[in-house]
């Protein structure tokens, strides 16, 4: 076997200690078995690579068919494919709103591992938002409940939902429960939505509030300043569909 004496001369350079060779022509390296050869190795075997002790190293054992898991994309990474594809689309010759609305809402759900997104819309009459479709744990039940006022009551603080859309500012809201933020929550919200974390982004259109994309979780977001950036990139893109859309 010409492969063997290549090989031990390369580990011998390297400073390695070669496993003892086994038994069959199987275990020469490069070579596949013979069907008769070798009896199919058990999960638990293991082809292990010893280190030069000098180097002060740990052994490090190799499964024997396993290999490295892929590494997942980041968030930023997440965000940045769905914003190409978004754009992709609108620059298409038929633009379907309603598609690019499920579009940015799918992309922020899966990159930020949400618990659940809402989309919420401005009535004909423009007295509020409802919620008209989401993604996530009972989100088609609960898009409903979705009822933001846009007109508050005289004498009375507005809701949490109400001023973000009334200020058209993006806004993380790191604890819900939180003294200060509770009082300020929806009863509706309290009651029926467990979430920890809310983050909120109105769409703003000639200068009056138009839609809200409500998405939670049960840990807190991990947003830096260019996870953010493209958020408001994607919210953007919705308020692009809307003005291509005639509204």
């Amino acid at each position: 076997d010409e492969a063997r004496p290549t090989m031990a001369e390369m580990a011998t350079a390297l400073g390695l200690a070669m496993p003892a060779p086994k038994r069959g022509a199987a275990a020469a390296v490069g070579m596949a078995p013979a069907a008769d050869a070798v009896a199919p190795a058990s999960a638990q075997e293991t082809d292990t690579l010893v280190l030069p002790s000098a180097l002060g190293a740990p052994t490090v054992v190799l499964a024997r068919g396993q290999l490295a898991e892929p590494a997942l994309p980041s968030t930023a990474e997440l965000l940045g494919a769905g914003i190409q594809d978004i754009a992709d689309t609108l620059a298409g010759d038929t633009v379907k709103l309603n598609d690019v609305l499920r579009m940015v809402l799918e992309t922020i759900y899966r990159a930020l591992d949400c618990e659940r997104v809402v989309f919420c819309l401005r009535e004909a009459n423009g007295q509020r938002l409802v919620g008209r479709f989401g993604l996530g744990v009972q989100a088609p039940t609960l898009a409903p409940l979705f009822q933001i006022a846009l007109k508050p009551v005289a004498g009375e603080p507005p809701s949490l939902f109400t001023a973000v859309c009334l200020k058209g500012e993006d806004s993380l809201v790191p604890d819900v429960h939180h003294a200060a933020i509770a009082k300020l929550v929806p009863a509706w919200h309290q009651q029926h939505v467990p979430a920890h974390t809310l983050l909120l982004l109105p769409l703003v259109l000639r200068n009056a509030p138009l839609a809200l994309i409500y998405a939670d979780r049960l840990q807190p977001f991990a947003l830096g300043d260019r996870e953010r950036a493209l958020l408001r990139t994607l919210r953007n893109q919705a308020v692009m569909a809307f003005r291509q859309a005639g509204h």
